[in-house]
């Protein structure tokens, strides 16, 4: 659970900092007896008792964290609250129950949302999500799928699915954490129009109903046919982080009838020269690449993928693109 989560890194994070100040006079007391979590039912001095009354534990000794950091004492223990207990001996007197050398107390939160971002404002430090902005501060803690760096701030984007605990803080909502369920999948569109105009690194293209869209192209854009103004075009994209509409490929075709083109998604089951398979949640879906198929590089057997291809008379299909999807 992300209150655990959140609960044993204040363990970690505070023995830590206790453990460097005590270690210039005396070791200090070992920590061996294991740690104890529940649920508040009562205090009574300082014997806390979680799990209905079944398990006591004794805070005497015991520095006491609250959320957020904040230290706090016994008298800041209230029944239902969320106790994390890191023991000093495994092995204690039944009187005196479980001696704990370090605390930590979590209340619920004053809203729990799990959503999809729709957007976020770095600037005020706030993304938002069903209907609501939240905020950010420097006590929010961040967590989710793994990254070399760590999950942050910078990996809140739109379409990202979110688990959010947060508390009112001056009447906003201020995450008390973030816990980052999985990363935003590539949005992966067509548009079939005529070319408006080309630029160096963006063309206009109208569509049937005489909406023109801009189309970013870069070095990564394959462009088939030599389209130029006023010819018929197939643009396949995606839609990076600030919206823009980026160009995978631009083909040119003529009056004629437009290529069939599929899309699915699943695990790499093999690749064979120019011959892939791909498993869906269906049945394996078998491909051809060319040298015009745009395939993200080091994608190997077993990687999730997202193709577009091109169904041919005969049922062939030809991949356009094959497109690395990032791991649940």
């Amino acid at each position: 659970m992300p209150r655990q989560l959140f609960a044993l890194a204040l363990v970690l994070c505070a023995f830590t900092a206790s453990a460097r100040v005590r270690a210039a006079s005396h070791p200090g007391p070992r920590i061996d007896g294991g740690t104890v979590s529940g649920t508040v039912s009562r205090v009574q001095g300082t014997l806390i008792e979680i799990a209905n009354g079944a398990i006591a534990i004794n805070a005497s000794d015991a520095k006491i964290v609250a959320a957020r950091g904040r230290e706090a004492t016994v008298a800041d223990i209230k029944p239902g609250m969320q106790l994390f207990a890191a023991l000093r001996a495994s092995n204690p007197s039944i009187d005196g129950g479980l001696p704990a050398v370090l605390i930590t107390i979590t209340e619920s939160a004053d809203a729990t949302l799990n959503g999809a971002i729709v957007n976020v404002d770095a600037a005020n430090r706030s993304f938002f999500l069903l209907n609501e902005t939240i905020y950010v501060d420097d006590a929010t803690s961040f967590g989710g799928y793994k990254r070399e760096a760590g999950t942050s701030f910078a990996d809140l984007q739109p379409n990202v699915i979110v688990h959010v605990q947060a508390d009112v803080v001056n009447n906003r909502l201020v995450a008390r954490e973030v816990l980052v369920v999985a990363p935003a999948p590539p949005q992966v569109g067509h548009l079939r129009g005529i070319v408006k105009s080309i630029g160096a690194d963006s063309w206009t293209i109208e569509d049937p109903a005489d909406a023109v869209t801009t189309i970013v192209v870069n070095a990564q854009t394959k462009i088939i046919g030599s389209p130029k103004v006023g010819d018929s075009v197939e643009v396949i994209y995606h839609v990076d982080s600030a919206h823009n509409f980026v160009a995978v490929s631009i083909v040119k075709f003529e009056r004629v009838d437009p290529p069939k083109l599929t899309q699915f998604t699943g695990k790499v089951k093999s690749i064979a020269g120019n011959t892939w398979v791909v498993t869906t949640d269906r049945e394996d879906r078998r491909f051809l690449t060319n040298e015009r198929t745009l395939i993200a590089p080091a994608i190997t057997v077993g990687d999730r993928v997202i193709v577009i291809a091109v169904r041919g008379d005969d049922e062939t299909l030809t991949a356009v693109s094959v497109l690395e999807l990032p791991s649940l």
